[in-house]
């Protein structure tokens, strides 16, 4: 989660994808899925564009681009 948070922060990404499961498991000590610094406002969040929704069996992957080419 580092590394890819990491790239998400430099805007060093081309295109994000995200896998969503039917499992809850929260809870203070979960792991993000995402480290780095994030955002710390919904303005400076990483916009994604052009979004794809696939389902794999019960899993959804959800893609996008970088709005503005991850500027």
């Amino acid at each position: 989660t580092a590394i890819a948070g990491a790239f998400i922060d430099s805007r060093l990404v081309d295109k994000v994808s995200m896998m969503v499961a039917p499992f809850i498991i929260g809870g203070h000590a979960a792991p993000p899925s995402i480290g780095g610094t994030g955002a710390s406002s919904l303005t400076d969040a990483l916009r994604l564009a052009d979004l794809e929704v696939v389902r794999h069996g019960g899993d959804i992957e959800i893609s996008g681009y970088p709005e503005n080419g991850g500027e």
